[in-house]
This record gives structure tokens, sequence and C-alpha cells, in this order.
């Protein structure tokens, strides 16, 4: 991981790289760690956060962290909902409300029959470990661009480092 080794840099990985042990083996050489993830995922508590109830529906979000014994490795697994449940595990961030996402939508605001649909504005909550997940992600496939403020990596269709908040 020359030259980003020990460097506190966050990895942000999509789902086909995103682990458990991905992300304690990236704390061990120096790097810190966000994924999303998906349902079959070792070592990751999917029974429990994919039941737990979220009750505020959107922008709502539950997590459990853990400390890796061998390691030291403190990891935050959390579940998130915007549109759908996202699985989430990081080794460098929580899970506090950060910048909100706000998106204009078709709403059946009238219930009278025929009435027409209004656009209306909603905000959902987002925590500070997705905000900084979907910040590096949007990197992913990007190519290498001198202008560009972050550094690809060399397997940058999966994996993206990005700058410490």
């Amino acid at each position: 991981m020359h030259p980003w080794g020990y460097s506190d840099q966050i990895i942000v990985a999509g789902s086909y790289f995103a682990s458990v042990p991905a992300a304690i083996r990236l704390y061990g050489i120096g790097l810190r760690f966000i994924g999303v993830l998906k349902t079959a995922t070792k070592e990751y508590p999917m029974g429990w956060l994919s039941h737990v109830v979220l009750p505020e529906g959107k922008g709502d979000r539950r997590g459990l962290t853990t400390v890796d014994m061998a390691t030291a490795t403190r990891l935050l697994a959390f579940v998130w909902c915007d549109r759908d449940r996202r699985y989430f595990i990081t080794t460098c961030s929580n899970i506090q409300d950060d910048k909100a996402i706000n998106r204009n939508q078709w709403r059946q605001v009238d219930r009278t029959a025929n009435a027409a649909p209004v656009r209306v504005q909603i905000t959902i909550r987002q925590p500070r470990a997705s905000e900084i997940y979907y910040a590096g992600c949007s990197a992913i496939d990007r190519h290498v661009d001198p202008g560009f403020p972050f550094s690809l990596t060399p397997m940058s269709f999966a994996l993206r480092v990005t700058n410490s908040p």
C-alpha cells in the first residue's frame, strides 16, 4: 500500500471489496476504512442490523461497535435508511448527524379523489460516516485527473483513497 501506508488516509470501498477483515487489515497498516456491505458478509452483525426497527424511516440509523481483541481495531457497523437500508463498516467515523440530503419529490398531499400531486422538498438526515463514503465513492471509476484533489488508488474501480476529514 505504499505510499499510503501509515498515512491515516481513508479507504472507501465498494461492496465488492468491503469486509470486516479488510477493515481490520487496513487499520493494521495505518489506514482508515469505510465500506458499504452486501447481505452475505462474514463477521458482520447483519442478523441484528437487518431486523432492527428504524421508526423514523428515512434518515434513521442504528449501529454497533466492537473492538477486535487481536489488533485493538475499533469497528462500527451500522445501518442507515435512505431510500433503502444501507449497511456500512468503518474504523474511522461515527453515525452523528452530518450534512442533510434534500430531495424534491412528487407527493399526494391532497387525499381527495383525482387530486393532483404536489412537488415537496424532503430532508433526510445523513450520518457522518455515510457522507464521507458517498463523497469518496463518487470518484470510483473516475479516470486520473491531475486537477482532482485526491489521489486515486491503483484499483480505482473499487477503492478510493481520500483525504482525512
